[in-house]
């Protein structure tokens, strides 16, 4: 069961994948950790969720957009590294909106063991997961009817 589980996660990551690239390091440096990737681990198993801090010199300068970071978790559900991920062909997001929300993906914590039942024969023996978090930094606009009182 969990290898059918498995191959169906594969085959749904491979079905939504976009063409990206990663930080300086190439995969992040993570290939080492031997990392899973779990499609739905890291939407659903968020424990604690950080929003990060717009930096104030961006917002002045109406600077905005969406950053991707990738994230390397250890089984006690903490994450240990983080790197950007680019969309191919696409304008990279403004330095400081990474560092942001680099700072915030850092603070994120997930459910131990990735979600995964220990298996009859001994505990889950995966020691790494990654996946991609995304952060919309998006401008504060003027809301329709804002001086309208109820």
């Amino acid at each position: 069961m969990g290898k059918t589980f498995l191959f169906l996660l594969l085959i749904r990551q491979i079905s939504l994948a976009q063409v990206t690239v990663s930080g300086p390091e190439g995969d992040c440096g993570f290939s080492k950790f031997q990392p899973l990737r779990i499609s739905h681990y890291v939407e659903n198993a968020a424990v604690n969720k950080i929003t990060p801090q717009y930096p104030p010199a961006a917002r002045a300068d109406g600077i905005k957009g969406t950053v991707r970071v990738r994230v390397l978790i250890n089984n006690r559900g903490l994450v240990e590294r983080t790197c950007p991920e680019y969309v191919k062909d696409r304008r990279r997001p403004d330095r400081s909106l990474v560092i942001a929300a680099e700072a915030a993906a850092l603070q994120w914590t997930f459910g131990p063991n990735f979600g995964l039942e220990p298996e009859p024969r001994g505990p889950v023996r995966l020691n790494y997961a990654q996946g991609v978090l995304i952060f919309n930094f998006v401008l504060d606009e003027p809301k329709e009817g804002a001086s309208r009182h109820d």
